[in-house]
Formats: C-alpha cells, sequence, structure tokens
C-alpha cells in the first residue's frame, strides 16, 4: 500500500530535524503548507522545526501565518499559547488559550493548558477550576486527570478523591512515568507504602 502523500512529508519533516538538518526539514515543511494553506494545521510542521531550533519566535511567527488563514482553530491556539509560555510569557499564554475557548467553548485541551500556565504561577484555585473544567469536557484527559491528583494530594479531605484522579489517569496515560510517580505518591497519601513501592519503582525504570 502507498504511503499517503501527507503523511510522506511529515515523516520526513520528522526525520529532517531529528537529523539536525533543518533546510530540508522546512522544505518538506513548506510543501505541507502548499497543500492546504487555509488551514492552520498545515503550519505546525513547520514551525516544529524553528521550535527544535530554540526559536521560539520563529514558531509563533509561523503559527501566526496559519491563524491568519484560519483563525477560530483551537489547536493551534493552544500550541501558541505553549510556546509564548516557554518563553516565560504567561499573559500571552493565556489570552491565546482564551482565544481557544472563545473558538471552541468545549474545547479541553484549552482548559488544561490554561490550568498549567495559572499552576506554575502559584494560582492553585484558578488551577483546579481549570483542570476540573477540562473534565467536564473530556473525562479522559490524563494531563488533568495527573495534575489535579497532585494539587488535592495535600489538601485536608481530598487523599481518596486524589487517589480516584491519579489511577484515572494511569489507567489513561499508563506508559507515562510522571503519571505513575503521581500514582505513587497518592497511594502513600492514602497509606499504602507498599503499593507506592512497586508504583515508584515502575517509574524509575521508565524516565
Amino acid at each position: 500500500e502507498r504511503i499517503n502523500p501527507r503523511q510522506g512529508l511529515m515523516d520526513k519533516v520528522q526525520a529532517f530535524t531529528q537529523l539536525g538538518q533543518f533546510d530540508k526539514a522546512r522544505e518538506s515543511a513548506g510543501k505541507l503548507v502548499q497543500m492546504n494553506p487555509h488551514m492552520a494545521m498545515s503550519y505546525v510542521p513547520l514551525a516544529w522545526t524553528y521550535e527544535a531550533q530554540k526559536d521560539l519566535d520563529g514558531a509563533i511567527a509561523v503559527l501566526d501565518k496559519g491563524l491568519a488563514a484560519e483563525r477560530d482553530n483551537p489547536q493551534v491556539w493552544v500550541l501558541r499559547g505553549q510556546l509564548c509560555l516557554k518563553k516565560g510569557d504567561q499573559t500571552q499564554a493565556l489570552s491565546c488559550y482564551d482565544k481557544a475557548l472563545t473558538a471552541d467553548t468545549g474545547y479541553a485541551p484549552a482548559y488544561a493548558a490554561k490550568a498549567v500556565a495559572q499552576q506554575a504561577h502559584g494560582n492553585t484555585g484558578e488551577a483546579i477550576k481549570n483542570y476540573n473544567l477540562a473534565l467536564e469536557y473530556d473525562e479522559h484527559n490524563a494531563l488533568s486527570l495527573n495534575n489535579l491528583a497532585m494539587l488535592y494530594a495535600d489538601q485536608e479531605g481530598k487523599q481518596a478523591e486524589c487517589l480516584k484522579l491519579a489511577m484515572t489517569a494511569y489507567e489513561n496515560a499508563s506508559s507515562d512515568p510522571g503519571v505513575i510517580d503521581t500514582l505513587g505518591y497518592a497511594l502513600l497519601k492514602n497509606g499504602r507504602a507498599r503499593e507506592t513501592l512497586r508504583a515508584l519503582q515502575k517509574a524509575d525504570t521508565m524516565w
């Protein structure tokens, strides 16, 4: 069976990027843009090549071109916000996440990303609110399940709920060592020390 031309170009972008051949990666990524210039996601592989070189401004500029073509794409707004957060610009990041939610009020990754930014800056109450909103729209959102479990772990009276969230996160992302670490901590907070050690030993083999 012949490979889909778009998938073939995607694979080339990733391969050339891993090899550090960024000019060739951008050439392939540019062809993806040409295939559908009116679709914001078409610009994402090109942005990856700039991010791989730690040129966050270049990556953001590429995504801006995509958003100029398709303003209401929530996924690309979230990606732009994550780049802004990497630059340390929380205000711009939160603005991007809000624009994603304006485009789609039920887009769970935007609520989760917003919560991550708020949590990083110590705004725990708003972070909890947005993790819960993410889970209202997508009960399997592993990022929200995991991070909310960690936030609840040290809150009085929340240990049982913390463990429930951590176990659900594990069910949805069992290969993520960070999720297993959280599960181990949740088990510990619930007095299940032997299970904690098993979980942490498993996580240690995966890092």
